[in-house]
């Protein structure tokens, strides 16, 4: 196979090739020997239920020498945002733990095809059926249409909330997105999450409500402010904050280039050993019961 794609590449396509299913399967299969061979063609490592744990640190991987740069981490089949209210969280966490890209889903439960028999889709990937889609495909919707192939930039946090931030398409600081999460471990597992000892009840996060700022849930539904502020419940849930996308409108800038405001929030929370509280002057606030 990686014999055909260096010679399709040689007539001028663009074509990448990898798999392994999981990090340690590629070293075992690919580079047991000690030896870099194969190097050269592993253009993706592909990744099958690793949760949160991905395998972005090896330094032959991330400074392999290539026309396509360094090794990308793919997830190909990690079906665990199989319900509506997991799919947008599942994938923007794994973006934010360095994945490339982020399956999160099984197709099978975003629609089916009403066929007359036999396999719904023909050998050229054409549906011979009529498509009915469930209502997990309108949370991965809104995942795709609010972060989609936006590059993540970093956790605006070193602590919870989990607040995940992405860059706007093309360097637009107005079009960024944050999703904002009390709880990943329902989607990862809490023993493999950070701060697993830790137990949010009733938490939101809030920010003085601004004419340009947009909230919405994981089906993409604008979540309206109230009594002058925007609320964002801090659970299992990923909620997406946005701005309108007018010129200058979007804080998301500068939650990027600095600390301050965001970061300076008071935040409370209880864990099985003490509950901590960090005073702050500014907005946002977060607090729980």
């Amino acid at each position: 196979m990686a014999d055909a794609v260096l010679e399709a590449r040689r007539q001028g396509a663009e074509v990448l090739v990898g798999g392994g299913d999981s990090n340690s399967n590629a070293w075992d299969k690919l580079f047991a020997d000690g030896k870099m061979t194969f190097l050269p063609i592993f253009d993706f490592c592909s990744i099958h239920y690793q949760g949160i744990e991905s395998p972005v640190l090896y330094p032959e991987w991330v400074h392999r020498k290539s026309p396509n740069g360094r090794v990308r981490i793919w997830d190909t089949e990690s079906w665990v945002g199989n319900t509506d209210d997991r799919i947008g969280l599942v994938v923007a966490a794994s973006r934010s733990a360095g994945y490339d890209r982020s399956m999160g889903i099984f197709a099978g439960y975003m629609y089916t095809v009403s066929s007359a028999g036999g396999h719904p889709i023909d050998n050229i990937g054409k549906m011979k059926g009529l498509p009915d889609a469930w209502s997990p495909a309108a949370a991965v919707g809104a995942v795709q249409h609010l972060v989609g192939e936006r590059a993540f930039n970093r956790l605006l946090f070193k602590g919870l909330p989990r607040v995940m931030l992405f860059d706007g398409y093309d360097n637009d600081p107005d079009d960024g997105t944050a999703v904002v999460c009390g709880d990943i471990g329902e989607g990862f597992g809490r023993d493999h999450t950070l701060f697993r000892s830790v137990r949010l009840s009733d938490a939101t996060l809030t920010i003085p409500a601004d004419p340009h700022f947009r909230l919405y849930d994981f089906y993409g539904n604008p979540v309206p402010p109230a009594d002058g502020r925007i609320t964002v419940p801090l659970n299992s849930q990923g909620y997406y904050l946005r701005t309108d996308g007018t010129k200058g409108s979007s804080d998301l800038s500068s939650w990027k280039r600095s600390k301050q405001p965001v970061s300076r929030a008071s935040s409370r929370w209880r864990s099985s050993q003490k509950t901590c509280f960090l005073p702050s002057p500014r907005a946002p606030h977060c607090s729980c019961n």
